[in-house]
């Protein structure tokens, strides 16, 4: 299956954190996964925030980022998104940064997986319910 990931399932892939679901399933079953290039500067921020808070050290920091490309099949820019993402925004009254992976996800035709249930509850009745899959999706 084809997905687009976000950050908050991306930087589950590279820090484990207590109650949190594992998606590394994700990663193990010959799964194309596509992100906005925004992937990456929303996973530094959330290992930037992880370092500070001492659950990760600097050097661990580093060794997280660095990896990241490497669990994207593909990764789209920013720009080409930016109409549908504001529009998406707009619609939901929701941080338009979100709305970037679900324009690609509605570009591209697929779902996209999430753990911001922000952006679940926001989507729950619109159109874009069904381009949206929690993190509770079934992993088998």
């Amino acid at each position: 299956m084809k997905y687009v990931v976000d950050a908050s399932i991306a930087i589950g892939w590279l820090v484990k954190q207590e109650n949190a679901i594992d998606h590394t399933y994700l990663l193990e079953n010959q799964n194309i996964l596509i992100a906005p290039d925004l992937v990456f500067p929303e996973v530094c921020n959330g290992i930037w925030r992880l370092v500070s808070a001492g659950y990760v050290t600097p050097k661990h920091g580093h060794k997280i980022a660095s990896e990241l490309s490497d669990y994207f099949d593909k990764v789209f820019p920013c720009a080409p998104l930016m109409k549908a993402a504001m529009g998406i925004s707009l619609q939901l009254n929701h941080p338009a940064y979100d709305c970037f992976y679900l324009a690609l996800a509605e570009h591209q035709n697929v779902q996209m997986i999430t753990a911001d249930l922000r952006l679940l509850n926001k989507t729950k009745t619109t159109p874009y319910a069904k381009l949206v899959v929690g993190s509770e999706m079934d992993s088998s």
